[in-house]
């Protein structure tokens, strides 16, 4: 997903792709291993788009508001802006309820 995602961007902004068009997201996915078919047929339906407003549901009842966010075993560690040292408790803290 990374490697794709970082294709795109490079279509874009280095090889002056025109990312707009399916057929091109199509053909990038296949240059990384993705079947070019399939993918063209999934772009061109609503499932990407209904993928993201779930994952924007699921924040929103989460009560997230902010970037960078973290949830572990479906708890806000933290939403938004930390202190490094904020972040490190809570991931800390986290990590001591597993173990």
């Amino acid at each position: 997903q990374d490697v794709v995602a970082t294709a795109v961007l490079r279509a874009y902004f280095l090889e002056g792709r025109d990312i707009g068009r399916l057929e091109v997201l199509a053909d990038i996915a296949s240059e990384h291993g993705l079947d070019r078919e399939s993918t063209l047929s999934w772009l061109q339906t609503d499932a990407g788009q209904r993928q993201v407003q779930e994952g924007i549901d699921m924040g929103r009842n989460l009560g997230i508001s902010g970037v960078p966010s973290v949830v572990a075993d479906g708890d806000v560690l933290f939403s938004g802006a930390q202190d490094p040292r904020t972040i490190a408790a809570l991931l800390g803290n986290s990590l001591g309820k597993k173990q």
